[in-house]
């Protein structure tokens, strides 16, 4: 199926609509932001839990979750819930809200930085060690922009390069207007984007091919074991 035969103005309205929103996130944010370091960096540590759920979610189901774990379940079957989707967001739930709240609340104001906190809880040593370790997120959120750029690529045409020149200059405007505050509002956006579209996009698939049972059946002829909870395998191997 060419994806992109599917691609219409509607669709470009919906990028050009999503950019303005969250650039214009930024701009209302500025103020706010632009109080003081502490403001800019953290978003004063007054962000409440929800905002933080809706963060961490939308920071967590990222590229990788589009393709990857779309991957996953394609090749896996249903047992990605119980052996990824689950135990991720039970993982997480500590992060918001413990972790979160904890730190917002007990560390003082000149930690604004993973490596000032790696240095206010360890030490100097530490502090180094984690700036320089941080260079692999840099190149893991790097492949995420690739990801977007390849997905936006195969339903709409546009070359590679300009999306991750496109989406690139939008998210160092908003983050360079507002810091954490737009960042921080803009994830929480896209979080509600992702978790609609995505039950949007389930419902058309099972319109498409047929309604839910003919799925299934389809399903159960090319493999009987994308249906059960398991997967075909073993306890270790779901551990692994």
């Amino acid at each position: 199926m060419d994806l992109r035969t599917m691609w219409s103005g509607v669709d470009w309205l919906t990028v050009v609509l999503y950019f303005v929103g969250v650039i214009s996130v930024g701009v209302h944010m500025r103020k706010r932001a632009g109080k003081s370091v502490k403001s800019m960096y953290v978003a004063s540590r007054r962000l409440t839990v929800p905002i933080l759920i809706g963060v961490g979610a939308a920071g967590w189901y990222d590229s990788w979750t589009i393709v990857g774990l779309a991957e996953c379940g394609w090749t896996m079957g249903i047992c990605v819930i119980l052996v990824f989707v689950v135990p991720e967001a039970i993982l997480r739930m500590p992060l918001a809200v413990i972790i979160g709240p904890r730190v917002r609340d007990k560390i003082p104001d000149w930690v604004v930085t993973v490596p000032d906190m790696m240095k206010y809880f360890y030490g100097d040593s530490v502090k180094l060690m984690s700036a320089i370790a941080y260079i692999a997120n840099i190149l893991y959120d790097s492949a995420l922009l690739f990801a977007i750029a390849e997905v936006f690529k195969m339903v709409s045409g546009v070359p590679m390069i300009v999306s991750l020149i496109a989406v690139g200059l939008v998210i160092a405007c908003y983050t360079a207007l507002s810091g954490f505050w737009g960042s921080a509002i803009t994830d929480l956006i896209q979080f509600a984007i992702m978790t609609v579209s995505a039950g949007a996009l389930m419902l058309g698939i099972i319109v498409k091919f047929g309604g839910f049972p003919v799925i299934w059946e389809t399903v159960k002829e090319i493999d009987p074991n994308l249906l059960t909870p398991t997967g075909g395998m073993g306890v270790m191997e779901m551990i692994a």
